[in-house]
């Protein structure tokens, strides 16, 4: 991975979070992004496809 902790942060858990843990206020967003963990936590929540 050729990128930074910030935005592996910003890929596994949002852009808020990586905003607030790395306090890159100037670096904000128009629309949060990533947060893996929300969707595949969206996904178990569906269940299997049927």
């Amino acid at each position: 991975m050729r990128s930074s902790r910030a935005a592996l942060v910003q890929h596994v858990a949002g852009s808020a979070a990586s905003v607030a843990h790395f306090g890159l206020q100037s670096l904000t967003k128009r629309q949060p992004t990533g947060n893996m963990l929300e969707r595949i936590g969206e996904l178990i929540e569906r269940g299997a496809p049927s």
